[in-house]
């Protein structure tokens, strides 16, 4: 097992709202190894040196779900502190679009997440789901309307010609 670092450390991550744009639903994915295992986690990571906050929000959401997003925008900063491993992380909260008209997630890192589900914004502020370290149940009591504004958008039937 690896130790702890003798001094304590500090990173940055990013962590996206990822928004299915038919009905507003977030992807959420369920966790699986040693950290969280059963618990819920939306799509984000550490940022890569050199990368910026919207570079990393892209790649974390094709990294982990095959998907592809737009628009991101950022939605709050969180401080999230672990004394039992010395780290602390600022914590950066993005909703981004989702680009694909009909977005199937796929599990990219099967060995890290048991699925991923779209899921309505009501439905994690009334506690349906077990967030990852609690962060989202913080997020969840301050933004009880989702804290993202996306068009929804319609498809129209075409006119079939005769």
């Amino acid at each position: 097992m690896a130790q702890p670092p003798t001094s304590p450390t500090v990173g940055a991550a990013v962590v996206v709202f990822l928004v299915r744009r038919s009905d507003q639903h977030v992807l959420i994915g369920k966790r699986k190894g040693k950290h969280g295992d059963g618990e819920w986690e939306l799509p984000g990571g550490q940022i890569e040196y050199g990368e910026s906050f919207s570079d990393s929000c892209q790649r974390e959401v094709r990294e982990e779900t095959g998907l592809n997003c737009r628009n991101i925008q950022l939605v709050c900063v969180k401080n999230k502190v672990f004394d039992v491993i010395r780290r602390q992380f600022v914590v950066l909260f993005f909703s981004a679009e989702c680009i694909d008209d009909d977005p199937q997630p796929v599990t990219m890192e099967p060995d890290k997440s048991q699925g991923w589900r779209w899921v309505p914004w009501c439905d994690i502020c009334q506690g349906k789901y077990t967030p990852l370290f609690g962060i989202l149940n913080d997020i969840a009591q301050e933004y009880p309307e989702p804290p993202w504004r996306m068009e929804v958008q319609t498809v129209k039937a075409s006119p079939t010609t005769t």
